[in-house]
């Protein structure tokens, strides 16, 4: 919920209740709207920060996700930047650890490397990032292993599926591109089976 903030009985900006709460105070000794601007940016500065961890302590985030996070709580951004910055230099964010542990994640869900480098670039990751980041998880995204994902998806997910029925193939392939796997790589399982 957003509320406005006022000062001398005009609007000063609108606040949202998360981080300031329902009756927000920042500065009753300020004569003039420069002194009121300032004890605004202190006050935003400690509520923003104490929403950030408050965030972080439930849930591992990107800065990504915690900067968009604090911009739809109408924090300004360059409050937004310094909270991320701050918190990337004491080690609370860390996106190429993030990166590494989403991968990670969504290759054990039984996900194709396609699926999620997209997921990823969704989530406004450059690829230069993602590539660094993904770099020695060779192990994860070797052909082999998503062969092995797409045997066990047969085995299990599609194993009432009678795959010598044309449509019924076709929907099985479907949505195993859905899940990102190479297509050619689909072929060769479904024809070793």
């Amino acid at each position: 919920m957003q509320i406005e903030l006022t000062f001398e009985g005009e609007v000063f900006r609108k606040v949202d209740t998360t981080i300031f709460g329902k009756k927000p105070k920042v500065a009753s000794h300020a004569t003039t709207i420069e002194e009121y601007q300032e004890a605004f940016n202190k006050v935003e500065l400690v509520k923003a920060r104490q929403y950030a961890i408050k965030r972080l302590s439930l849930m591992n985030l990107s800065s990504k996700a915690l900067s968009s996070s604090l911009r739809r709580c109408l924090v300004s951004e360059e409050t937004t930047e310094r909270i991320i910055d701050e918190f990337i230099s004491l080690g609370y964010l860390n996106d190429k650890e993030w990166i590494r542990g989403f991968a990670r994640q969504k290759l054990s869900a039984k996900y194709g490397l396609r699926k999620v480098l997209q997921a990823l670039s969704q989530k406004g990751f450059e690829k230069q990032e993602i590539v660094s980041a993904i770099e020695g998880m060779e192990d994860l995204c070797e052909p082999e292993n998503e062969k092995q994902a797409i045997l066990k998806l047969l085995k299990t997910r599609f194993r009432t599926r009678d795959l010598s029925i044309y449509k019924e193939k076709q929907k099985v392939i479907a949505s195993l591109l859905r899940r990102g796997f190479d297509f050619a790589l689909i072929i060769d399982v479904i024809k070793l089976t």
